[in-house]
């Protein structure tokens, strides 16, 4: 869980927030980061003396914000309901949304199958499905092919498609 305004203590990956913005009026001059709150009833106008603050003056912005102009405030992390959106950056090399989506799919396609993400993939490297339990012989299905291709950036010949089945590895 990423938690924005505390330090980071563990191991963490990028990912992206959703920060919940507002456009708000100044009440009086504010500077970028200032902490801020309603200071009338208004639902809009905000100033650095409020009682309840409730966000941040947009940190990006390079000069202070004089009183009457609007400007987004943003409000607290985790103070709204959690959203996660995916993102493209052009200077990140980032796996792009359907690669994503192919590896959360195999990634729960394996675990209702009793295997890692890691050993379905081997799996699918070596055009053998190998499982220690229970097992209906059925075909791998379309789907887990389909976003093979997408990670591995290959295709799969309709013959392996047809020709791959769940065996037990006893």
């Amino acid at each position: 869980m990423i938690e924005i305004g505390k330090l980071i203590t563990d191991s963490q990956e990028r990912d992206a927030i959703h920060v919940a913005v507002a456009p708000v009026v100044a009440f009086g001059k504010l500077y970028p980061g200032n902490h801020i709150g309603f200071v009338k009833n208004d639902n809009r106008t905000v100033g650095a003396t409020a009682s309840k603050k409730i966000g941040i003056v947009d940190p990006f912005l390079t000069e202070p914000v004089d009183k009457g102009e609007q400007f987004w405030m943003f409000l607290y992390p985790n103070t709204i309901t959690s959203l996660r959106h995916d993102w493209i950056h052009p200077e990140f090399r980032e796996e792009d949304t359907a690669r994503g989506n192919a590896i959360q799919w195999i990634t729960k396609w394996a675990l209702t199958n009793g295997i890692s993400y890691e050993y379905a993939m081997q799996c699918g490297d070596n055009r053998d499905f190998f499982v220690g339990h229970d097992v209906d012989y059925s075909q791998i299905p379309e789907q887990f092919w389909d976003n093979y291709e997408i990670i591995r950036d290959t295709k799969v010949p309709k013959v392996i498609r047809e020709e791959t089945y769940f065996h037990c590895a006893c």
